[in-house]
């Protein structure tokens, strides 16, 4: 298989296989009437490959809903930064889809049709047989030479598609392959985080609110079961201090090692946990 046609077709299926699964997924999660139509639609669009008419209500969906807002932490994740390349596309297409000028939209009716070609056939009337068969001639070559145009444009268009996506899935192999390593490292901690963290619940009324209260319990309760995390991760050197003397990077990095917990590490397994955020805690 060395065509890059042959190459970009299997890309296609491989995107067109997760794009509904992922859709099935969403399709199983308490959704409005208006959410569950825009999926079934799309799910339909991506088994038939016919798109037409969908472009415009995702793109009206993305900008409504704040797709492109960035997360709080103020750092994209992969799936954050794959929708909003997509979409960046999905915003081109739409700018040329709904140009009122464009033939596709001033021929888009039935009516407006009929009214060009009424046009052009009163134009030809009045032309005599020789330069009209000058003109078919001309027309002829032309869309010809159109037709190889868009040919080679679309060779391209799939060449440049087939990479730059390809670059994304290597990409968010990398990505998963880090997060995967990153929660082996940290699954000691996190087993400790969860201990307290049930300790903590499972105390008092079982119906009891989630407070700020409790988060200060949680993180009281850690530090005192577990005053140094199981895994401290190895502190990061910037670029400049990476040139300096091995033995200086040494002491750098001890300097910076953190032996406690971080309050960000509490933070964040808290609330990923419990699916809240702490500024929206009652205080007690």
């Amino acid at each position: 298989m060395n065509s890059i046609t042959d190459k970009y077709n299997v890309q296609q299926k491989i995107i067109k296989q997760e794009l509904l699964e992922m859709i099935q997924n969403l399709l199983k999660k308490d959704l409005d009437k208006e959410s569950r139509q825009t999926l079934e639609e799309m799910r339909k669009a991506v088994k038939t490959n016919k798109f037409e008419g969908l472009n415009q209500k995702i793109y009206e969906q993305y900008n409504a809903q704040g797709w492109n807002i960035p997360p709080n932490s103020g750092r994209q994740n992969f799936s954050h930064i794959f929708i909003e390349k997509v979409m960046d596309l999905v915003s081109i297409q739409h700018k040329y889809q709904t140009d009122p000028d464009s033939p596709q939209q001033k021929y888009s009716s039935e009516e407006n049709l009929k009214v060009k070609i009424k046009e052009l056939l009163d134009e030809f009337e009045q032309q005599e047989k020789s330069m009209l068969i000058a003109r078919l001639a001309q027309a002829t070559i032309l869309l010809e030479l159109l037709s190889n145009e868009v040919d080679h444009l679309k060779f391209e268009n799939k060449f440049l598609r087939f990479n730059y996506v390809d670059n994304l899935l290597k990409k968010r192999k990398t990505v998963k392959s880090q997060t995967a390593g990153k929660v082996k490292k940290f699954s000691t901690n996190n087993k400790c985080l969860e201990e307290c963290l049930n300790e903590i619940l499972s105390a008092g009324a079982v119906d009891k609110i989630i407070s700020k209260k409790i988060y200060a319990r949680f993180c009281n309760l850690v530090k005192k079961k577990y005053p140094t995390p199981p895994y401290v991760q190895k502190p990061r050197l910037s670029r400049e201090e990476k040139r300096q003397d091995p033995a200086i990077q040494a002491v750098d990095r001890e300097a910076l090692k953190r032996n406690e917990w971080a309050p960000t590490t509490l933070r964040t397994f808290f609330e990923k946990a419990l699916k809240i955020r702490i500024t929206d805690l009652p205080n007690k």
